[in-house]
């Protein structure tokens, strides 16, 4: 029986989701794989409880219960102490902390990642994280649980030419798309309604603006060789800046309103084309855009329904008829099993 060391960064939702997980799983991946996760420690941002001899994998809401009080780089100097070589650090926060990432690396773990903003920091940091491939898992920062990373580096190192990538990378926007496409709802509504379902981020805005989707072609376009950085991509997102700078989230949600009217004007005008709305990256040797655009509604890309994650490989070899990735795109209980697909590849 081989025992696997984790420590996990971040305690939101999918760090949560991740714990419940890794309990629920452990048997089985004794009997079947022979492998058994130890989890030594959790931090989040103001807290952290670390044990070599291991925590109980019955619940996150109790080890949360029972964490030290201190920051998470005080607690990243006490992990930092004890880390040893391979132990599997697992990062489920949404925080800029590439540093962290470096030091695990330079320590001799192995990082697996479900936060982007690493990956799409300065491109010298990416290169270096990027460099360990053996030790640098992000299989979820892209498509959660579906294996867009995994595919798009099978294709690079077998030698074959990426000159396309076309996808919608928010199951969050792809639910907004959906319900723009029935015409039942107005957008103010479709993003309450969005809300109210779990799939937004706690603030809509962080997930109209586009950032989020930018940051994910962002990995694609580095993976394929793009020396880019996230200033280099062109950007249209679904609101405002002005809108995007209202902090408090029920007025925000009420001043949508004021778009309602030029929605209902573009869905017009996309009916009349025979075209659906969808929010796609595109990644080309040219560079890559994100925005929202009408897609005709008789193509694989037109006919998306609900949160669903949408990818198309056109190749040299995939040219006449790309290579497609289709999975669901919001939810934590996804994201934490695409980590734990990590964390077991990691672990091998």
């Amino acid at each position: 029986m081989k025992t696997v060391n984790v420590v996990q960064v971040g305690c939101g939702a999918v760090g949560k989701a991740l714990v419940a997980l890794m309990a629920q799983r452990n048997f089985f991946l004794r009997k079947n794989l022979g492998i058994e996760l130890k989890l030594l420690g959790i931090f989040s941002s103001k807290k952290y409880i670390f044990d070599d001899r291991g925590l109980p994998l019955d619940g996150a809401d109790r080890i949360e219960g029972v964490f030290d009080e201190g920051k998470l780089y005080q607690g990243w100097e006490k992990l930092e102490e004890n880390i040893e070589k391979e132990t599997i650090v697992v990062d489920a926060t949404a925080a800029p902390i590439a540093e962290m990432h470096q030091a695990i690396l330079r320590s001799g773990g192995i990082v697996v990642t479900a936060n982007k903003k690493p990956l799409t920091d300065k491109l010298g940091i990416y290169r270096e994280l990027h460099a360990d491939t053996g030790r640098y898992f992000y299989e979820t920062t892209v498509g959660s649980s579906t294996p867009v990373i995994q595919t798009l580096q099978d294709l690079v190192k077998t030698g074959d030419e990426v000159r396309e990538i076309k996808a919608t990378l928010s199951g969050t926007l792809g639910f907004v798309c959906s319900e723009l496409g029935r015409g039942e709802l107005k957008f103010s509504e479709i993003v309450k309604k969005a809300k109210e379902l779990g799939y937004t981020e706690p603030h809509p805005r962080d997930d109209l603006l586009g950032l989020d989707v930018a940051r994910k072609a962002l990995i694609l376009g580095r993976e394929i060789g793009l020396l880019l950085e996230m200033t280099d991509i062109k950007l249209e997102g679904m609101i405002s800046n002005e809108l995007a700078e209202i902090e408090d989230v029920p007025i925000f949600l009420e001043k949508l309103k004021i778009l309602d009217k030029e929605y209902d004007e573009r869905m017009a005008e996309w009916k009349a084309r025979e075209e659906a709305p969808q929010f796609v990256a595109r990644i080309k040797p040219e560079g890559i855009s994100v925005g929202l655009v009408g897609v005709k509604s008789n193509e694989s890309l037109g006919r998306l329904t609900g949160p669903e994650n949408f990818i198309s490989f056109r190749t040299r070899i995939f040219n006449e008829a790309p290579l497609v990735l289709q999975g669901k795109g919001a939810g934590v209980q996804y994201t934490a099993e695409g980590v734990l697909q990590d964390i077991i590849r990691a672990s091998q």
